[in-house]
């Protein structure tokens, strides 16, 4: 039914969790029927499929404007935090990032970035192993939760702790 693959995308996508929500909105797509969310989906797709990996001035213009017309847009700001990442803005990347915890206070994805953007540019070791241990509290079994964690453990000193949690993304990750 296109119509519950377009909402179980939206349900995806609104957790961060871009890969299935992909699948979902184009197997809904990939359906004949006309059900109401096609042109959503459409422009989910979409916005999906640009290249995550873009640091253009018009990019960020329309990850912004799609933010001020939808501030609990996930995906927009996990990728305009990035984006501020790469182009040297530490400080603006912390801000969307704590917007998006407030649009979604349970989201794993968030509290990853934020702890990899504490641990790395904004040099506060301590507030990233906060983040990283909410993160995998929400999300248990994620091999980079535990990658990041166990990178933070070593850091603060617990070699146990950290050797188990790196031991543990070594098995789960590929490569």
């Amino acid at each position: 039914n296109p119509d519950v693959q377009f909402h179980a995308g939206m349900a995806h996508y609104m957790m961060g969790q871009e890969l299935p929500a992909r699948l979902a909105f184009q197997r809904a797509l990939d359906r004949t029927q006309e059900f109401p969310g096609r042109v959503e989906a459409q422009k989910r797709l979409a916005f999906l499929d640009l290249d995550p990996a873009r640091t253009d001035a018009a990019l960020i213009t329309s990850l912004q404007n799609q933010i001020r017309q939808q501030p609990d847009d996930l995906p927009a700001l996990l990728r305009l935090g990035a984006i501020y990442e790469r182009t040297g803005a530490p400080d603006k990347a912390r801000q969307v990032y704590e917007d998006a915890r407030k649009a979604n206070p349970n989201s794993a994805a968030v509290l990853l970035q934020l702890a990899q953007l504490y641990g790395s540019s904004l040099k506060n070791p301590q507030q990233a192993l906060v983040l990283a241990k909410e993160a995998r509290k929400l999300a248990p079994e994620d091999a980079q939760i535990a990658y990041l964690l166990g990178r933070l453990a070593a850091q603060s000193g617990d070699n146990a702790w950290a050797s188990s949690l790196l031991q543990e993304s070594a098995q789960k990750l590929p490569g």
